[in-house]
């Protein structure tokens, strides 16, 4: 479940949504075989199981919740699991609740949820695993953390010897930001500084409440960058980062010294395919109810299989066992959280608001084969109109996917930008 601003074509783990990009495919709730029982093995045993003399109702389960949450496994503090007992943006009132929102809803969101997933999810969360998958979120440690206006943003820098800096902004969706694109910060960082940023809602910086339109996003990655004291840069945008990245310009001019993107969505774009988010709020709500209360981290393993991680990723992108399980914390802490969630319902409006923007500086485009073949798209005609100094700035296609252009293409990426900045 990631999501890819960008390709138009589904990848078993990149669910695309229109040329943008992001990693958690919203729309796609795992199916899982009826008859595979599998996943109750971890729980389920020959003889009398704690899940045989569970008091789990099939019908409804928060008749009453008081003989149903067990004192010894569920904490009643909310200080210590965050999550709230009431929410008025939701439809309904606390997990239980929730859970047969869910039953009920199921068939509305065309998810192929067995009852016996929903009593193993309950299982799971009476017993304390919400909690676990917090804690494991909360050890994670990685890359520095800035303060932007009282929230943590994080973000992870290399090549802090060299004087010229490059800032790497994500594709909507890639949760995982650093691990993602560790390879071609590295390869660019024995040249240059190389920042790469997390925005809020991705790998281990904070969840807010602001909106997120591209004018707030751009404003907390320019205090982020105020903080680190940088204030001349190159920009790489990857997918909606490209976005991100031409807002920035026009509000802040004089910093962007160049944009380098990665397979990034143009501005100026009139006539882009709408997002099928945006025409159905019971996604968004169902994704909301799913975050809430971590229910992706409550599923079976077996069912979160090719939902997950794609091996396809895990090969391209170089994971150690260390990042792949530091990648599945993330996951299950924040997979369709409330500000990833609410950034691709803002893809079209914040693509929109590009309308009469262009650079003010060098641009350097990588375009992916995945989408300038495409001929609906006109992908390299729409990249070619963002150049208005066609002596500083140039389009180059690349045999490669939208979401991986970065590890398929590395060595000419790097080659290309370390020329193209001399």
């Amino acid at each position: 479940m990631k999501v890819f601003s960008f390709p138009v074509k589904k990848h078993k783990c990149k669910g695309h949504i229109i040329p943008l990009d992001t990693k958690l495919s919203v729309t796609e709730i795992p199916t899982y075989n009826v008859g595979d029982d599998s996943y109750l093995e971890d729980i389920k045993d020959d003889s009398d199981s704690e899940w045989e003399n569970s008091d789990i109702p099939t019908e409804s389960v928060n008749d009453d919740e008081e003989t149903l949450i067990p004192t010894e496994s569920v904490k009643d503090d909310d200080e210590t699991l965050d999550i709230p007992t009431e929410s008025s943006d939701l439809p309904c009132n606390n997990f239980y609740d929730c859970v047969d929102w869910l039953k009920e809803n199921k068939a509305v969101m065309n998810a192929n949820i067995p009852d016996d997933i929903f009593q193993y999810v309950i299982f799971q969360y009476q017993n304390g695993r919400a909690e676990e998958i917090q804690q494991q979120f909360e050890a994670l440690d990685y890359g520095m953390k800035v303060d932007v206006n009282g929230h943590k943003m994080s973000v992870d820098v290399l090549g802090e010897q060299h004087n010229q800096t490059i800032v790497l902004l994500p594709g909507v969706g890639i949760i995982n930001t650093i691990q993602y694109y560790k390879s071609l910060a590295e390869s660019l960082s024995t040249d240059y500084k190389v920042v790469t940023i997390e925005p809020f809602g991705y790998g281990l910086s904070d969840i807010v409440t602001e909106e997120r339109t591209a004018e707030n996003i751009v404003s907390e990655i320019h205090t982020c960058l105020q903080k680190l004291g940088i204030d001349k840069f190159y920009f790489i945008g990857h997918s909606i980062g490209g976005i991100y990245s031409v807002v920035y310009d026009n509000k802040y001019p004089d910093e962007v010294l160049g944009f380098i993107g990665l397979d990034n969505t143009p501005s100026n774009w009139i006539d882009f395919p709408s997002i099928d988010l945006a025409r159905d709020e019971f996604v968004y709500t169902f994704n909301k109810v799913f975050d809430k209360y971590h229910i992706w981290g409550l599923l079976p393993d077996e069912m979160k299989k090719g939902n997950m991680i794609s091996e396809e990723e895990i090969s391209l992108l170089n994971y150690s066992e260390e990042e792949i399980k530091d990648y599945e914390i993330i996951l299950n802490y924040r997979n369709n959280n409330q500000n990833i969630m609410e950034e691709i319902k803002f893809q079209e409006a914040n693509i929109a608001s590009t309308k009469g923007m262009y650079f003010h500086c060098p641009l350097l485009m990588f375009i992916a084969s995945e989408n300038y073949n495409n001929k609906d798209l006109e992908w390299e005609s729409l990249h070619e109109a963002m150049i208005t100094n066609p002596e500083t700035s140039k389009v180059i296609p690349l045999e490669a996917k939208h979401a991986y252009i970065h590890v398929q293409q590395k060595e000419k990426v790097s080659e290309e930008i370390k020329e193209w900045i001399k």
